[in-house]
């Protein structure tokens, strides 16, 4: 193993809607879309879609990286749907 750099772009591989939370940290964001993120290198990672809709989520959807900065000390990699090119 060894680490790369990514570009932070990918496509939805798979996804599903959560329209009850998962844990009581979750409820205010219902509905939320959970989804796994094929990255243009290759490798899947687990994620949140944000910055649309659920209902326009679409497997094969391009997306691209956005960070959630959660605390000083802790930023998740989110993904939101990529401009088409």
């Amino acid at each position: 193993m060894e680490w790369i750099v990514a570009s932070g772009k990918g496509r939805v591989y798979s996804f599903v809607v959560y329209h009850v939370a998962f844990h009581p940290a979750f409820q205010d964001d219902i509905p939320y879309v959970t989804a796994v993120v094929e990255l243009a290198e290759g490798p899947r990672m687990l994620t949140n879609i944000v910055g649309c809709s659920p209902s326009e989520v679409k497997c094969n959807m391009p997306v691209e990286v956005v960070w959630d900065d959660v605390t000083d000390d802790v930023s998740l990699p989110k993904f939101k749907p990529a401009p088409h090119s």
